[in-house]
């Protein structure tokens, strides 16, 4: 029979005193007491608990469950109490309602995430998995909730993170999708793209969609970093058009 509890870590310093803590859930074949090797799984501090001194790592059970339901619901509540108590508390994410990561651990996170996937799937999995997600998602919600939710995800990086972070981030992103795929593929992608576009939107639309791009520029980006983005642009079409593969930006494509 399953064990159901919520716990608290607290790591201490030589007096004592607290100096992080961290909030779970936890479900085991064993009695909540006897579960003594298990001091949490936080993905963002991990490497912070497996580098302090073990008998400065305090575990304390706070409540004990029936069922897993309960628990979520609980470890929720808690979470919710404790996690804006920064940076003491290193809990980063209430279940099923938001993050609080700073930019240096949602970079961390994402860096882990995407070197996890690489080193456990192969290519066609990941090409698989990221289809049948796509496939849920269409089977599942409506264009008015997709549209909504992209603008909410929009909103949430923009008040979150800084121009320089959303520009590393393309770079990043940039680079993968050039060592990953030719420019053949790529000049696919923006047709697709730009097809989709066609389809979807009507002329009044795209306009509009245009237009608020533009705001979204002019309002979280300098000048100067506009400017440079114009020619990086420009480069690439010339390039693109080089190879007579078509005047496709790789900023445009994704």
């Amino acid at each position: 029979m399953k064990s159901h509890y919520i716990y608290k870590i607290e790591l201490l310093n030589e007096k004592n005193i607290v100096v992080h803590n961290y909030f779970g859930k936890r479900s085991c074949s064993v009695i909540p007491e006897q579960d003594y090797s298990y001091i949490g799984s936080p993905k963002t501090a991990k490497e912070i608990i497996k580098n302090w001194t073990k008998e400065y790592i305090k575990k304390t059970i706070l409540q004990v469950c029936n069922n897993e339901k309960r628990l979520a619901k609980l470890e929720t509540k808690i979470i919710r109490e404790h996690i804006k108590d920064k940076p003491k508390n290193l809990n980063y994410h209430i279940p099923n309602e938001k993050f609080f990561l700073t930019q240096e651990q949602q970079i961390k996170a994402g860096e882990n995430s995407a070197k996890a996937r690489l080193e456990n799937t192969t290519p066609e999995q990941r090409s698989e998995a990221a289809k049948k997600a796509a496939k849920t998602r269409l089977a599942n919600t409506t264009p008015e909730w997709r549209s909504e939710a992209a603008k909410k995800a929009a909103k949430t990086r923009l008040a979150n993170t800084t121009p320089e972070w959303r520009s590393e981030i393309g770079k990043k992103a940039n680079k993968t999708r050039l060592e990953k795929y030719t420019p053949e593929q790529i000049s696919e992608f923006g047709k697709k793209a730009n097809k989709t576009l066609l389809e979807k939107y009507t002329p009044e639309q795209r306009s509009e969609i245009a237009k608020k791009s533009a705001k979204t520029r002019l309002a979280n980006y300098t000048p100067e970093w506009r400017s440079e983005a114009s020619k990086k642009g420009h480069q690439t079409r010339k390039l693109n058009q080089s190879k007579k593969l078509g005047s496709y930006s790789l900023e445009s494509l994704f």
